[in-house]
């Protein structure tokens, strides 16, 4: 079931800024578990379940957008020149698919200038992306009937696994952990908290937080937990990755209250929760980033799925690491008899 939400999920087209489509399927997934969903004026889903003492509120999140790419022109010849939205890394970019998202979804294919027409100096840096283009096979004037300056694109990617417990896909980051929201939902569907529990996927996470900003600020809640993905283990990555199929990762810092991390990793202890410690000494570059400082401050803590080549079409997972994301969210909250418990 996860991997099938997964690539629902990925399959649509959301990147920052123009998330309609993630909100609407979102929703539409949530309102199974919740008592009440709403989507808010930045786009961000909201959804309630009630609990015992509705004066106390926990709020649990992730964010719903992608990166991707957007249209700035149409070039006399058909080809589409393009700007990023959120960190697009330009060295993958030529020979990729891609989907434009215009009147109709048109396939393209990201091109560049042939190696073979390089110089040596050129060809030992990265093409910038004032010199890529996206050629969807058309002339001027049939794609101005289709596309418009402005319009969105995303990878195109074919979601497999890989093995029998990893999964690859597209904008994983961060919709695998809207699948780990699901999964604390499902788990929770017949278990009355001491708090109204506000499950969210936020908006525009990729070009600055903004979607986190503003639900926590409207949700004001006790204590929030975000949800992202961290940097798996490959052959040429050795610091700060984390192995596939080696649980969930948890973060400790100024940007995690002290005292909810204690309780989390209690939790996690007693319920044998796979997990792993990450030390940020500052910015997580996560929505926990933002969270924390709204209002009058949120005491916050941020857990994290590994994940191997972030912001790819292939962005890939363990299964079992979503499974035990959710097992420890889950954990820690059925720990709780009252929402002060939290942070005692």
């Amino acid at each position: 079931m996860i991997a099938q939400n997964i690539k629902k999920l990925s399959d649509l087209c959301g990147v920052s800024g123009n998330e309609y489509v993630v909100a609407d399927a979102v929703k539409s997934m949530f309102e199974k578990y919740c008592d009440d969903v709403y989507i808010d004026a930045m786009g961000s889903v909201i959804g309630i379940k009630k609990g015992a003492d509705s004066s106390k509120k926990a709020m649990i999140e992730a964010h719903i957008d992608e990166i991707g790419l957007m249209v700035t022109k149409i070039t006399d010849d058909g080809f589409l020149k393009f700007t990023n939205i959120g960190g697009i890394d330009m060295r993958i970019l030529p020979g990729n698919e891609v989907t434009v998202h215009g009147k109709k979804d048109l396939f393209g294919v990201v091109g560049a200038i042939a190696p073979h027409l390089l110089s040596a100096e050129e060809l030992s840096s990265v093409i910038p992306k004032e010199k890529l283009f996206i050629d969807v096979g058309l002339s001027k004037d049939e794609a101005q009937r289709i596309v418009s300056v402005g319009d969105t694109v995303t990878f195109k990617s074919y979601p497999t696994y890989l093995g029998k417990k990893c999964y690859a896909a597209k904008s994983q980051d961060d919709r695998t952990s809207i699948c780990v929201l699901l999964e604390v939902l499902k788990e929770l569907e017949n278990v009355l908290l001491p708090f109204d529990l506000y499950i969210v996927g936020a908006v525009q996470e990729e070009v600055g937080l903004r979607g986190s900003a503003t639900v926590t600020y409207g949700i004001d809640p006790d204590f929030a937990v975000a949800i992202d993905v961290c940097h798996g283990e490959t052959p040429d990555a050795s610091d700060s990755v984390f192995p596939l199929g080696g649980g969930t990762v948890f973060e400790v810092g100024p940007n995690i209250s002290k005292k909810l991390a204690k309780n989390i990793i209690k939790a996690m202890d007693e319920n044998n929760i796979k997990y792993s410690i990450e030390a940020c000494g500052g910015n997580t570059g996560t929505d926990a980033w933002a969270m924390q400082i709204c209002k009058n401050g949120v005491p916050t803590a941020l857990f994290s799925i590994p994940l191997r080549y972030m912001h790819t079409p292939y962005e890939t997972v363990c299964i079992d690491d979503v499974k035990e994301t959710a097992n420890a969210i889950c954990a820690f909250l059925k720990s709780l008899k009252k929402a002060g418990d939290a942070l005692c």
